[in-house]
C-alpha cells in the first residue's frame, strides 16, 4: 500500500472535530525543549498549534521536531503527535524548499493491534501518516483508530489527522457506531492495584479488551484471569464479551479490575504465564512448571526478578514469595 502523504507546504488546519478526544485532566507534567528552553507541558495527544504558542511562532519561521540521525521534521499548526517527555524542537526559517513529509533513513516501527508495522513506501519511511492511512492497513473503514498512550489517557486519532510519528507508537482498532459522531468514548477513574486514574475508553470496546488495556503491559498476557467491577452499578462483575456501552457504563463511572481469585498468583516461568496458588513457591514447585516430567536427577539453577527489578535465587527446599508479574528462570546445570 502507497502510504506516502501528498502534502504541500504548510496545509490549512484540517477541521477538528470534539478537542475532548485529545485532551483529559491530569496533573502530570512532562518537560520538553523548544529552542533551548524547557517547558512544562501535559503528555499525550498534542496540536502543533499549542507548540507554536508556546515557542512565539510566527509566519517566518517553522518549527520542527529534531529527530537523531535523522532529518528533523516540520510540525505545522494542525498536526498531531504525542508527547512522552524529552522531545526537542527547533525554530528555523519558514523554507517552502523544505519537504512537508521528509523520508527517513530508517524506516519507522510502531505496533498496530498488537503488531508489529513498518510504514514503507519505495523502501523507505515518511515521518508523517494520517489517521485514515494507518487505520486503512487493518482492511476496515468502519473502525475507530486509537493512539494507546501508556499511562495517560488514550487518544482517539480521527481520519484526517496528520500524525508525527514517532518510534514504537502503539495504535488500536475498535468497532465503530456509524450512527455515534461525537460521544465515542466514556471518561472514567480506573482503579487497580489501590491507585486511581482517569482514563478514556471507547464505548464499543469489550469489557475483556478493556480489562486489557487497564493492566500493565507486563502483566496484560493475563487478562483472563481478571474481572471488572463497576461501583456506579453496585460494585456488580461486568461480562467481559459485552460493550462497556452495553454494560452500563458512563461517564464519570469508577470501575475497578481485579482478579477474580485474589489467592492465584500469576507470573512468568521462562517466559511462559504460569499461575499458582498459595503465598510462596518451592524450588520443586518451579522446576515442575517449567519441565512437568522432571525428575531431579539433575540440578537446576532457579532465578527471578520481580516487577521492581529485585533479583534472587532459589535452592531446592527453599521457598519464595510470589509477586503477580514476577519472572523466574529455570536451567538444568548438572547432575545432582
Amino acid at each position: 500500500m502507497n502510504m506516502l502523504i501528498q502534502l504541500t507546504h504548510r496545509p490549512a488546519p484540517a477541521p477538528i472535530f470534539d478537542e475532548r478526544r485529545l485532551s483529559m485532566p491530569t496533573q502530570k507534567r512532562i518537560t520538553i525543549n523548544i529552542d533551548g528552553q524547557q517547558h512544562q507541558v501535559i503528555p499525550g495527544a498534542t496540536r502543533g498549534n499549542l507548540l507554536h504558542a508556546l515557542a512565539a511562532i510566527t509566519e517566518l519561521d517553522q518549527l520542527y521536531l529534531e529527530v537523531p540521525r535523522e532529518p528533523d521534521v516540520p510540525v505545522n499548526p494542525s498536526d498531531l503527535m504525542f508527547l512522552r517527555g524529552g522531545e526537542i524542537f527547533s525554530i528555523g526559517v519558514n523554507d517552502p524548499k523544505f519537504p512537508e513529509n521528509p523520508i527517513r533513513r530508517n524506516a519507522i516501527t510502531f505496533n498496530l493491534n498488537d503488531q508489529d508495522v513498518k510504514l514503507l513506501h519505495e523502501q523507505h519511511a515518511h515521518t508523517k501518516a494520517t489517521g485514515a492511512q494507518i487505520k486503512a492497513l487493518v482492511g476496515s473503514s468502519h473502525l475507530d483508530l486509537w493512539a494507546d498512550l501508556e499511562g495517560i489517557p488514550d487518544a482517539l486519532v480521527e481520519d484526517h489527522d496528520i500524525i508525527i510519528l514517532q518510534p514504537n507508537e502503539v495504535f488500536f482498532t475498535v468497532e465503530r457506531d456509524q450512527n455515534e459522531e461525537q460521544d465515542r468514548f466514556f471518561e472514567v477513574t480506573a482503579v487497580f492495584n489501590g491507585e486511581q486514574r482517569s482514563i478514556r475508553l471507547p464505548m464499543l470496546m469489550r469489557v475483556n479488551e478493556a480489562i486489557r488495556r487497564i493492566l500493565p503491559d507486563d502483566i496484560r498476557v493475563f487478562t483472563e484471569y481478571y474481572i471488572m467491577r463497576d461501583g456506579n452499578q453496585g460494585g456488580i462483575v461486568l461480562a467481559g464479551d459485552r460493550t462497556l456501552r452495553d454494560a452500563g457504563i458512563m461517564d464519570g463511572h469508577v470501575i475497578t479490575v481485579a482478579k477474580s481469585d485474589p489467592e492465584l498468583h500469576l507470573f512468568f516461568v521462562n517466559s511462559k504465564p504460569r499461575s499458582f496458588k498459595g503465598e510462596r513457591i518451592s524450588y520443586e514447585d518451579l522446576v515442575r512448571l517449567a519441565e512437568p516430567n522432571a525428575t531431579f536427577e539433575f540440578l537446576y539453577t532457579v532465578s527471578y526478578t520481580t516487577l521492581s527489578g529485585q533479583t534472587g535465587t532459589l535452592a531446592p527446599n527453599q521457598t519464595e514469595g510470589v509477586e503477580d508479574g514476577e519472572d523466574f528462570r529455570v536451567r538444568k546445570t548438572n547432575r545432582s
